[in-house]
C-alpha cells in the first residue's frame, strides 16, 4: 500500500469522494489491514501492543493509543530505526532546520506541548503524497484556487505562530526554501502587534492570505474599519475551528474564496469545507471515531468528548486509534453538494473572539494569540482566558507543582501585558484569578471565552 504512485493516489482521491459509504468502508478496511500488519512487523511498540489481536481483527479490537503512552517509547514506535531521539534533538536544536529535510528525506513537525512534552511527528514521501493529493483534489480544485497558489507568480502571506517546528510554519519554510521566487512569500507572527501585521500586509499586498481563523477574523475587522487595505482573492484557514463569526467577518471584509482545513499534527488533513459551508471528512484515508470520556462510541448526530484518529497513510510513525481531545459531531445527513464524504462539525477547537476598548477605540485580540503565549510558558496545566468587560481580561489556571507558581504568574503577566500594549490596549486591565477554569455545559473547557 505504501508504495502507491502519486498518480494512483491522486486518481483514488478523486474517485473515492463519490463512492458509496459501503465502497469507501471497504477501501478503508483494506488500508487499515495493510497499516496494522506493517506496524506490527516494523514497530517494536506495535508488535508488543498487537501480539494478542485476532487474525481477522476489526477496528474496535485495536487498543486506544495516546501521546502520553507513545512518546516514552518513541524509538520503538517509529518504523525506521535510523530515527532516534538524539538525532531529532540535534535537528530541533537549530532553528535554521525549520523546513529542511530530516535525514535528507523526511519532514518533521511538533505540537506546541502546552501540557507536557511536545509530540514529534516524522513524515515520509508517501504521507506527503496522500495529504497533498487530498488538498489538491478536495480543496484547491473545489474552490478553483490552484493557480492562485502558484507562488512563482502570486504573492502569499501567512500569519502563524512562529518560533517552533509547528506544522504550518514548517510547510511555509519548505515552500520558501524550495521556491524560485521566495520574495513572493511573507510570514508574520501572530504575536506581532496587529498594527504592525497590518502595515506589513498593506506593503506586501498578497493575492492569497493564510492563517488561523481567529486571527484572520481580526484582520477582517481591520479591513472593515479601513486600516487593512489588501484585497486577496483567496483566504485559506487551518488549525482552528472556523466559527460563524470568523467566516461572516471574512465574507463581509473580502471578496475572496474562503477555504478551511481541519487538520492535526497526528491526523493530517482530516476534513475540508465545501461551497455549501460544510466540513467533509476524508474518511478514505483518515478514520475518525467520536467517543465519550470512557472511549465508548458516540452515535452520529451526538457530540463527542474526544476522537480516536487513525491516519491510514502514516506508516513511518503509525497513528492508530490515537486519542485527540477534540469534540465533533458526525452528521446523519449527506451534504447537498456532490461529495459523498461524511459531514462533520468541529465543536472544540477555538475560543471566542475578544474585542476591547482603549482610548475610545476598539481593537480585537484573536484567541490563538493568547493560546500561543501559553506555549511560551512552562508550568501551566490548564488555562482559560476570560474577557470580563470591554477593559478587563482575566486568567484562570491550574499550575504544575513542579514550578514556582508565583514565577509562572509573573511570566504570564509579562507576556500578556506586552501583547496588550503592542496592540494599543494600555487601558485594559489584566488580572490572574484564583478561580479554576470553568467547563461549558458540554464538558469542554474553552481556552478563551467572553463573560460579559
Amino acid at each position: 500500500m505504501k508504495n502507491l504512485s502519486i498518480e494512483k493516489i491522486r486518481k483514488s482521491v478523486e474517485e473515492a469522494e463519490h463512492f458509496s459509504d459501503d465502497k469507501r468502508k471497504s477501501l478503508q478496511e483494506q488500508r487499515l489491514e495493510s497499516l496494522v500488519l506493517y506496524a506490527a512487523k516494523n514497530s517494536n511498540f506495535f508488535a508488543e501492543l498487537y501480539k494478542d489481536i485476532p487474525k481477522n481483527f476489526k477496528l474496535e479490537d485495536l487498543p486506544v493509543t495516546s501521546k502520553k503512552q507513545l512518546m516514552p517509547y518513541f524509538e520503538d514506535w517509529v518504523t525506521d530505526k535510523d530515527i532516534t531521539i538524539k538525532s531529532l534533538e540535534n535537528y530541533f536544536s537549530d532553528m535554521e532546520n525549520i523546513g529542511n529535510p530530516f535525514l535528507e528525506k523526511y519532514s518533521v513537525l511538533t505540537t506546541s506541548g502546552t501540557t507536557g512534552q511536545p509530540l514529534w511527528m516524522v513524515r515520509d514521501k508517501f504521507h506527503a503524497d496522500v495529504h497533498g493529493s487530498l488538498m489538491a483534489e478536495r480543496l484547491f480544485k473545489r474552490f478553483g484556487i490552484a493557480d492562485l497558489l502558484d507562488i512563482s507568480k502570486n504573492r502569499c502571506a501567512s500569519v502563524l505562530g512562529t518560533g517552533g517546528f509547528h506544522s504550518a510554519v514548517c510547510s511555509f519554510e519548505r515552500m520558501r526554501k524550495n521556491s524560485i521566487n521566495p520574495d513572493n512569500l511573507l510570514l508574520c507572527s501572530i504575536l506581532e502587534p496587529v498594527p504592525e501585521i497590518v502595515k506589513k500586509l498593506n506593503n506586501f499586498n498578497p493575492v492569497v492570505l493564510t492563517g488561523y481563523p481567529s486571527v484572520l477574523a481580526v484582520l477582517a475587522r481591520e479591513k472593515i474599519e479601513g486600516r487593512l487595505e489588501i484585497s486577496p482573492k483567496a483566504i485559506a484557514c487551518s488549525a482552528e475551528q472556523l466559527t460563524d463569526y470568523a467566516f461572516d467577518m471574512m465574507k463581509k471584509a473580502f471578496d475572496a474564496e474562503i477555504t478551511n482545513s481541519f487538520c492535526s499534527t497526528e491526523g493530517g488533513e482530516i476534513a475540508f469545507n465545501c461551497k455549501k459551508g460544510n466540513m467533509h471528512l476524508n474518511d478514505d484515508w483518515i478514520i475518525v471515531e467520536p467517543v465519550d470520556e470512557n472511549n465508548n462510541p458516540v452515535k452520529d448526530g451526538k457530540m463527542s468528548s474526544a476522537v480516536l484518529v487513525t491516519n491510514l497513510s502514516s506508516y513511518l510513525q503509525p497513528i492508530i486509534r490515537y486519542k485527540i481531545e477534540d469534540s465533533i459531531i458526525i452528521e446523519n445527513e449527506k451534504c447537498s453538494c456532490k461529495s459523498m464524504l461524511p459531514v462533520i462539525k468541529i465543536m472544540g477547537r477555538s475560543g471566542d473572539n475578544l474585542t476591547f476598548i482603549s482610548s475610545g477605540k476598539s481593537r480585537a485580540i484573536a484567541p490563538v494569540m493568547l493560546n500561543f503565549i501559553i506555549t511560551k510558558t512552562n508550568g501551566i496545566l490548564q488555562f482559560q482566558f476570560v474577557q470580563k468587560s470591554e477593559k478587563n481580561l482575566e486568567l484562570r489556571a491550574l499550575y504544575s507543582p513542579e514550578y514556582d507558581k508565583n514565577q509562572v504568574k509573573r511570566e504570564i503577566s509579562k507576556y500578556v501585558l506586552e501583547l496588550l500594549k503592542d496592540n494599543d490596549l494600555d487601558e485594559v486591565k489584566f488580572e490572574i484569578s484564583d478561580k479554576a477554569p470553568v467547563a461549558s455545559k458540554g464538558g469542554k473547557i474553552k481556552s478563551v471565552c467572553v463573560e460579559i
